[in-house]
């Protein structure tokens, strides 16, 4: 899945931006955990995700839960806020 850092348009995305992600600590105590977001020893995992000029790909679980979470947009398009 292709996601977007949430930016307001006035300025240009970075070159390079590392966002670190550690979703299963964030959701402690839920089923649906996917299973590789922790070690056989039941410890969340850390996941960086590397923005380049504002996009990048990743698993698509991984980037459900960051526009859930408001921390990347599924389009780079400017939406209106709601």
């Amino acid at each position: 899945m292709r996601v977007y850092l949430p930016t307001d348009g006035t300025r240009k995305p970075a070159p390079s931006h590392l966002m670190h992600l550690c979703p299963a600590a964030h959701m402690a105590g839920q089923a649906d955990l996917p299973a590789h977001w922790v070690t056989d020893a039941n410890e969340p995992v850390q996941f960086t995700v590397d923005f380049i000029v504002g996009e990048a790909e990743v698993e698509d679980e991984l980037g459900r839960y960051m526009v859930a979470h408001k921390l990347a947009k599924r389009t780079k398009l400017l939406l209106p806020s709601t």
